[in-house]
Order: structure tokens, then C-alpha cells, then sequence
């Protein structure tokens, strides 16, 4: 069935393979933007199709098919939100629930890399899977407390954004022992990472780095996690 969706999706305007390629990012969803696009086709298809056949061609059944068709483009989106928004508090919750062993860890001397490393071993889908692209864009040349402050922008939650916060201090002042309560107190005001718009590189160096974050942008985290 997802191939006959991909077959129809591959003649989809660009824009709408963009939309649900877009859409996709985060979601966790083993679906291609062609496949997505397909389905948002067809659905859009079987729900003017509905309107016709229940309204008519009067004003009133015209309006009720551009509505349901409009509903059935996107109904994929809808779906991808939502399970984008399921996944990150599942993250959130294994976070929260590993967050006692990760600071006694670090307060018995193990570095924070390796301690997120082997969490990544032993926790299960989709928090091994974050903790393995932090990884792999730190090897890839990224620095360790900016890989952990993208792990938040793509998990946008306040359990995850406090206990980065206090991750990415402890790696900048190499306070010992890490304070578990500050690790997981959620009532104490967080903010969001944010992504300012940048200003023009002013080395090579930086340059690279662009590129590279472009890169990483560009590609799946599923991708990134798989390779």
C-alpha cells in the first residue's frame, strides 16, 4: 500500500512533498514524504469526493467539499504532530526517569559523554535514539554542549530543557557533584532554546560550522541515528 502512495506522491507538486517532509521531522514516523504526500492525495481526493456525493453542487455542498478535502490533505500533518508531540514526552519521561542515575554517575567521576553513551545502550526507543544523535553529531566535529542544546530544540519539552540546562552548566563549570534536585526540580522557570536568525560568518571556521548544522538540519534524526 506505501508504495502505491509513493507511486502518487512522486507526481505531487514539490511544494507538497516539502509540507510533508517538513511535517515528518520529529514525528518518529517510518514514512517517506513521498508516501505522506500520496496518502494527503488520496484522502483529499476520497473527502471531496464524500462532499459531492452527501451535498450536491448547490453553494452549500461546494463549500462542504473544499472543506473535506481540505481536511483530508491535512489529515497526515495532524498525524504527524500529534505523534511528533507523543514522542517527545515519551523522550521526556525516560529523561526524567534516567536523571537520578546520570547525576550519580557523574558524581562518582564518570564523564557526562560517557554516561549519556552507555544510557544510550540501555534505554530503549525513542530516548536511545536522541541520546545517539547527540553522540554522533559531536563525533561528527559539533560541540558537546551545542549537540545537547539541539537535543532540546527537537525535544521541546520543560523536563527536557531543564535537565539539558543543567547538563550544558555542569559541562561549562565542571561543578561536582551534579545536584540531582536542580537535575530534575521542573518548577523552577526554564526557557526555551531559542534559534536566532545569524549574523554573517566572520571566519572560515565558522562557515563550517554552518554548513554543518545545515547538513544535520537537511537530514532526518532517524537518518543521522541509523548511520
Amino acid at each position: 500500500m506505501l508504495e502505491k502512495f509513493a507511486v502518487i506522491g512522486a507526481k505531487a507538486p514539490p511544494v507538497l512533498t516539502r509540507a510533508m517532509a517538513s511535517a515528518l521531522k520529529g514525528s518518529g514516523l517510518p514514512l517517506k514524504a513521498e508516501e505522506l504526500a500520496g496518502l494527503s492525495m488520496m484522502l483529499s481526493v476520497m473527502g471531496a469526493l464524500v462532499g459531492l456525493m452527501s451535498a450536491g453542487l448547490s453553494a452549500g455542498g461546494l463549500m462542504i467539499t473544499v472543506v473535506l478535502a481540505g481536511l483530508g490533505a491535512a489529515g497526515p500533518v495532524f498525524a504527524c504532530k500529534a505523534s511528533g508531540g507523543f514522542r517527545e514526552a515519551q523522550v521526556a519521561r525516560q529523561l526524567e526517569a534516567a536523571g537520578l542515575d546520570v547525576a550519580q554517575a557523574v558524581h562518582d567521576g564518570k564523564p557526562l559523554q560517557a554516561v549519556l553513551a552507555t544510557l544510550a545502550e540501555k534505554s530503549e526507543a525513542p530516548l536511545s535514539e536522541e541520546l545517539c544523535i547527540v553522540l554522533a553529531e559531536h563525533r561528527l566535529g559539533l560541540p558537546f554542549p551545542e549537540a545537547l542544546e539541539r537535543l532540546a530544540i527537537r525535544v521541546r519539552t520543560a523536563e527536557t530543557v531543564q535537565i539539558v540546562g543543567v547538563l550544558k552548566e555542569h559541562l561549562a563549570t565542571g561543578s561536582d557533584p551534579l545536584d540531582p534536585y536542580r537535575l530534575l526540580n521542573f518548577q523552577q522557570p526554564f526557557e526555551m532554546p531559542s534559534v536566532p536568525w545569524p549574523a554573517a560568518p566572520q571566519s572560515f571556521e565558522e562557515v563550517v560550522h554552518r554548513l554543518m548544522l545545515d547538513v544535520f538540519d537537511a537530514l532526518e534524526p532517524r537518518q543521522i541515528y541509523e548511520r
